[in-house]
């Protein structure tokens, strides 16, 4: 895992060097997780891209993974946060947030979605109105995922 995270962290840091924005990473030494690596790229870089996207200038993102039975990601930003009553159909295709002016058809979150559940994962929103946001998604980890199945 620890390959495709640095890799995707790389592509991530011109995009939020120019938006002015900190990032930081929690992460243990090993840990894989149950998809292919392009899967796990699409799901950690659409929501390293919305933070940037979203979060305020200046401002600092936090990138968290907590290896486990499943392994949870998390992407925390410091922008304007989510009314609550967006949060669940953020996760809709097509579907933006109000006054929205950064560039975005409203896949990402979708995506994410998508990904995580067919790999047997999760994913959601945590955030408060002018309060950031942190958003997730886990995976199962791979070893623990391969000692569910028969053999």
């Amino acid at each position: 895992m620890a390959p495709v995270v640095n890799g995707v962290l790389e592509d991530a840091r011109p995009a939020a060097s120019m938006a002015g924005v900190a990032m930081s990473v929690e992460a243990p030494d090993a840990c894989e997780v149950a998809c292919a690596p392009g899967v796990l790229v699409a799901l950690l870089s659409n929501l390293l891209s919305n933070a940037i996207k979203h979060g305020r200038e200046g401002g600092k993102l936090a990138i968290r993974i907590r290896p486990g039975a499943v392994v949870r990601f998390e992407v925390e930003d410091d922008g304007p946060g989510i009314p609550v009553e967006d949060q669940e159909r953020m996760f809709q295709p097509y579907v933006r947030g109000k006054g929205v002016a950064a560039a975005g058809l409203g896949l990402g979150l979708a995506t994410v979605k998508r990904l995580a559940e067919s790999h047997g994962g999760s994913f959601g929103v945590r955030s408060s109105p002018g309060a950031g946001s942190t958003f997730w998604f886990e995976i199962p980890d791979a070893h623990r995922a391969g000692a569910e199945q028969p053999g």
